[in-house]
């Protein structure tokens, strides 16, 4: 699918918070508009996805849906708040 603004500015803010990502986690739309894909390409790295998906509800609310396509998982905003309960 074609690169979007959304999609762009989300890439980018995973790249500047994650140092170290040098885009081996990315996101791409999916044919739904308030879900994105999100998508993993190195082999060693270790930021945990449930990170990244809390870092991405926080920060672009036109986003509702995650599909971690490498897992076949789907998270929400509220599905993601049951892993940081205390």
């Amino acid at each position: 699918m074609k690169e979007t603004e959304r999609i762009k500015r989300i890439n980018d803010a995973i790249n500047k918070h994650y140092k170290s990502n040098n885009d081996c986690w990315w996101v791409s739309n999916s044919g739904i508009s308030d879900m994105i894909e999100l998508h993993k390409g190195g082999i060693n790295h270790h930021i945990n996805h449930i990170y990244l998906c809390r870092f991405i509800f926080e920060r672009e609310k036109s986003v509702k849906i995650i599909h971690f396509s490498g897992a076949c998982m789907i998270y929400t905003r509220e599905s993601i708040k049951g892993y940081f309960k205390k």
